[in-house]
């Protein structure tokens, strides 16, 4: 009913929900004042082992329906989620952050993606806390470290902080069952 905007409220009034420290105007909002209300569901009623789906794209072309390759670090998907904290009306601070984002060169049919989840700290500020690159490399990352710290690597061997720690070897060692 906005211009432009689609608006599904249980009040004729329109929304303009800011997220700090960029505002947004979407195009699509849900303002309820319950959690009926301001739900948003997606439901797939088939026969089959299928879900529902929540497509986002990114492509670096100018015109919709056209193409162009996107390049390493590119980001393809933002989610957000904020807060009202009582103060910063008309903004929400971000609370925390999902992100994905095309990790090396695309090639034909593939691209290699790396997940990011970030937190607001104690100061507000939103700091990186855990790496999914697209090698399987898992970083977990306490406050104040570098990318490179908190290295996890399931698959065998084993990296601690980036060092190979052969686990298995050492449970032998320490006669651990």
């Amino acid at each position: 009913w906005l211009k432009n905007r689609i608006v599904l409220s249980t009040t004729r009034a329109e929304y303009n929900v800011s997220y700090s420290p960029t505002a947004y105007t979407p195009r699509l909002e849900i303002v309820g004042t319950g959690a009926s209300d301001s739900a948003l569901s997606q439901a797939r009623y088939s026969a089959d082992a299928g879900g529902p789906t929540r497509l986002y794209v990114k492509s670096r072309s100018n015109t919709p329906g056209t193409n162009a390759t996107v390049i390493d670090g590119d980001v393809v998907a933002d989610t957000y989620f904020a807060a009202d904290d009582g103060t910063s009306s008309p903004y929400h601070p971000r609370a925390a952050q999902y992100r994905v984002s095309v990790d090396g060169a695309p090639s034909t049919g593939i691209v290699r993606a790396r997940h990011l989840w970030r937190t607001a700290d104690g100061s507000g500020v939103m700091q990186d806390r855990m790496h999914l690159r697209a090698d399987g490399g898992l970083s977990l990352l306490a406050a104040g470290t570098s990318m490179g710290a908190g290295t996890i690597n399931l698959a065998a061997p084993v990296y601690v902080n980036g060092i190979r720690d052969d686990l298995m070897q050492r449970r032998t060692l320490l006669n651990w069952t």
